[in-house]
């Protein structure tokens, strides 16, 4: 269409109007600053009025190839532009501004500014230095503690920060050890995600197949990765084992299956399962969840791969969980310390503090 110069939404939130003003996000790759370029070269007939708001201080989407260069560089590439510094910030008290400056002043490249708040002053910022998660959990146990204890302040005042999802983990067993009550705001318990519960429902089968532990376990896994086993399969099963009055593990291995491709399947499975079973006693947590996800994911040839498995072999919840147990835990151990955090009355508080 004649004139048209719409750009829609883009990887990291590109957005340009097709009449008037336009914006653009600094979080953009080369090609898109390139695409802004073009769109404003009075060359090409277009209008070259624009703005931009952005942040140098911070980029986050340096993965996609997000460059904090184009604002950095936003001056010299249109001189006859006008920079407004948005320095007031309406949020922090001045003790938190004084710690970001003092940190952002190290970086080499930036637009120089002040920040500045009318906030009244608060705590002074503190910074505690872990060796490990470990101790950094037990380094926040201590102050909230502290709080509670001394200064007088309630759990539901208190609120814990982390960057991403996978660091819940120590934080929520320090917690609990500790029976210190919490709730997430917005996200799930590290136990509760579905990449995590698919791995410890396999050791569960692994570590006590015949239970009803077992039995539980067994219906969660028996179709991840995809084996195309359906519920009307899981009844017969059920149906079967009560019959035999054995669990659904043994169950399986002795039913009868009438569908081809199902019985390869579930030979394959009790296949790979049996040794596991058999050596259950020797071990240890992380050997078996690495195996289990390499074989896991090797082994799904199915067309379109479960999201499950696509968890399990991108998640760094999974790489910090598989590289921090301790191989001195048995692998039954380990799962008798992680049920009671499945139905833990500390996490399920509203008057807990938040994380």
């Amino acid at each position: 269409m004649k004139g048209a110069r719409t750009v829609r939404r883009g990887a990291n939130g590109t957005l340009l109007n097709n009449k008037g003003s336009r914006s653009l996000p600094y979080d953009t790759n080369p090609v898109q600053f390139s695409i802004l370029k073009l769109l404003v070269n009075p060359d090409n007939g277009n209008d070259s009025s624009f703005w931009i708001c952005g942040d140098d201080a911070q980029s986050i989407y340096g993965f996609t190839g997000a460059s904090v260069g184009n604002i950095l560089n936003f001056k010299s590439m249109f001189p006859e532009s006008e920079q407004i510094i948005l320095n007031l910030n309406y949020r922090s008290t001045p003790q938190i501004l004084r710690a970001c400056q003092n940190l952002i002043r190290h970086n080499e490249k930036q637009i120089q500014k002040a920040l500045e708040t009318m906030n009244a002053d608060g705590d002074d910022v503190s910074v505690l230095e872990s060796s490990s998660e470990e101790t950094e959990a037990l380094t926040v146990v201590n102050e909230i503690n502290e709080l509670i204890e001394r200064q007088g302040f309630k759990h539901s005042d208190i609120a814990v920060l982390y960057r991403a999802n996978f660091q819940s983990r120590y934080l929520e067993e320090t917690f609990q050890q500790h029976k210190i009550p919490y709730h997430i705001t917005n996200g799930q318990c590290f136990y509760d995600r579905k990449e995590v519960k698919v791995l410890l429902d396999y050791l569960r089968v692994i570590s006590n197949p015949n239970s009803d532990d077992g039995n539980d376990a067994l219906v969660n896994i028996i179709n991840v990765p995809n084996r195309y086993i359906g519920r009307k399969f899981i009844q017969e099963l059920k149906d079967f084992s009560i019959r035999r009055g054995v669990h659904l593990y043994e169950g399986l291995k002795s039913m009868g299956i009438d569908l081809v491709y199902v019985r390869k399947n579930v030979r394959e499975f009790v296949s790979f399962m049996d040794p596991l079973i058999d050596d259950a006693g020797n071990l240890m947590p992380s050997e078996v969840i690495q195996l289990l996800r390499s074989i896991l994911i090797t082994t799904d040839t199915s067309p379109t791969r479960t999201s499950h498995l696509l968890m399990m072999s991108r998640s760094q919840t999974l790489i910090n969980c598989n590289s921090r147990l301790q191989d001195t835990v048995p692998l039954r151990h380990f799962l008798n310390i992680r049920n009671p955090f499945r139905t833990s009355m500390y996490q399920i508080t509203r008057t807990a503090f938040r994380l």
